[in-house]
């Protein structure tokens, strides 16, 4: 479980993302979106990225390296679906950008179909890591079920995964992490990489921050 927390300003910032009160209410993404909040995610980010080991909280890939612009405050409960979840804690991690983008995007395959039942005043019983198929970020530690192999070969990166339980293998094959495994052999090899699908979503990304 995470330990950030937030301070009472940060309660009001949420509050005015959220326009409590008002009519009609705004989508998830405008209030994800929201300049109220902004200070609140660069804070949750960067304490999220040192909490995690600077490690992707599914595939496990180090992103120490990448540009945080393009690392994600993954909502493991998709925002889109359980809005009433957007600035719970426990439903926030970071994510790079193939395994949140790409790959989960706003899908429920993983969770228990029950969990779209629960009245919104009991959304804690969400957050019960019996619900999920992956190890939830917050809740699982995933390096039970699944766990990275990173060795140096030269100047090349090579990435193979463990598979320790069946949970490991759901999340080996849910977020197609042969993949990485796959690129990283031919990167030593020298082929060149096919061209990034999330290039255009990596831009928007930097615009946003950028530019507001």
């Amino acid at each position: 479980m995470t330990t950030f927390t937030y301070t009472m300003d940060e309660h009001l910032s949420i509050a005015r993302a959220l326009q409590v009160g008002t009519r009609p209410r705004p989508s998830a993404r405008e209030i994800w979106e929201s300049a109220h909040v902004a200070p609140i995610k660069r804070r949750l980010k960067a304490h999220k990225r040192r909490e995690q080991g600077e490690r992707c909280c599914y595939c496990q890939r180090p992103i120490g390296g990448e540009y945080n612009m393009v690392l994600d405050i993954e909502h493991v409960l998709p925002k889109s679906q359980f809005n009433h979840c957007i600035f719970d804690l426990p439903n926030l991690a970071v994510a790079c950008a193939k395994c949140n983008r790409k790959v989960k995007r706003a899908r429920l395959d993983f969770i228990d179909p029950a969990l779209l039942r629960i009245p919104r005043m009991h959304k804690s019983l969400l957050f019960n890591p019996d619900h999920y198929r992956i190890a939830h970020p917050n809740l699982t530690d995933a390096y039970k079920h699944l766990s990275i192999n990173v060795h140096l070969v030269g100047r090349s990166t090579l990435f193979h995964y463990d598979l320790i339980t069946p949970m490991g293998k759901y999340m080996y094959d849910f977020f197609e992490l042969h993949e990485f495994e796959a690129e990283s052999i031919s990167h030593a090899q020298g082929i060149p990489a096919p061209v990034n699908e999330d290039l255009h979503e990596q831009i928007k990304a930097i615009e946003r921050e950028i530019y507001g």
